[in-house]
């Protein structure tokens, strides 16, 4: 049974909300992502050829 009740809410499960989620999650935070299309969409900003995700040094 899902939980009632949350710390923290996510809009959207693209990588880098997933990744938020992520580590809200890890710091021991109950954790809903809400998205509204299947995994693999070809709607998120994760596949437009513009988006660069640059690692901390």
């Amino acid at each position: 049974m899902p939980a009632k009740h949350y710390d923290h809410i996510v809009v959207g499960a693209g990588a880098l909300r997933a990744a938020a989620a992520y580590w809200l999650s890890r710091g021991g935070s109950r954790v809903l992502v809400c998205e509204q299309f299947q995994p693999g969409h070809p709607w998120g900003s994760s596949d437009d050829h513009s988006r660069i995700i640059r690692p901390r040094p």
